[in-house]
């Protein structure tokens, strides 16, 4: 359809965000990469508001909670909590939510189960925005078997990986029975 508008119209514009460029002529693809987030992991920066990531937790549990008032003991969790969530807006978003029904230490007490504390999003948020696992569970079903195959087998690995272990892995996994996903939870 955009690439319709675009040759019926040719000083129409089309700004879409996908997770895969829509391959038709003209196209420009702006990668939107994770909200910044301090790099020190021991340490709360002198204006922690200069990153976005807490700008937004900050904001999101601010509008949830008209008691939210973090003192610089808090900002410092959040910190950490933007941190470990890798500046990923939904997850922040989540968990500022939830910060602002649970308590900051809370959230971030538990974030070693991001599937199970990022839950309970807006209730008029598209059910895939709702929860993490509905997120990935979301993207997960829009996979082709094949694909679906090498997200489970790049799934094993904890830590960052190269394009050498990535291959490795998937190599590996033609000679394996396949892993099954994980349900999710009633």
């Amino acid at each position: 359809m955009s690439e319709a508008l675009l040759r019926a119209n040719q000083a129409a514009l089309v700004v879409a965000t996908t997770r895969e460029p829509l391959n038709i002529d003209g196209e420009r693809v702006y990668p939107v990469p994770p909200l910044a987030v301090p790099v020190a992991a021991a340490e709360c920066p002198s204006d922690p508001m200069q990153y976005p990531a807490i700008r937004l937790f900050f904001e999101t549990a601010e509008a949830a909670s008209i008691h939210f008032n973090p003192d610089r003991r808090d900002m410092a969790t959040i910190v950490t909590i933007c941190r470990r969530l890798g500046g990923l807006p939904l997850a922040i978003e989540l968990a500022a939510a939830r910060a602002a029904m649970l308590g900051i230490d809370a959230v971030a007490a538990h974030l070693d189960d991001p599937l199970r504390i990022l839950g309970g999003g807006r209730r008029t948020a598209p059910p895939r925005h709702r929860s993490l696992r509905a997120t990935l569970d979301w993207s997960y079903a829009l996979l082709g078997e094949h694909k679906r195959v090498i997200l489970r087998r790049l799934s094993r690995f904890r830590d960052p990986f190269d394009l050498e272990a990535a291959t490795s892995a998937v190599a590996y996994a033609r000679s394996r029975p396949p892993i099954s996903w994980p349900a999710s939870p009633s």
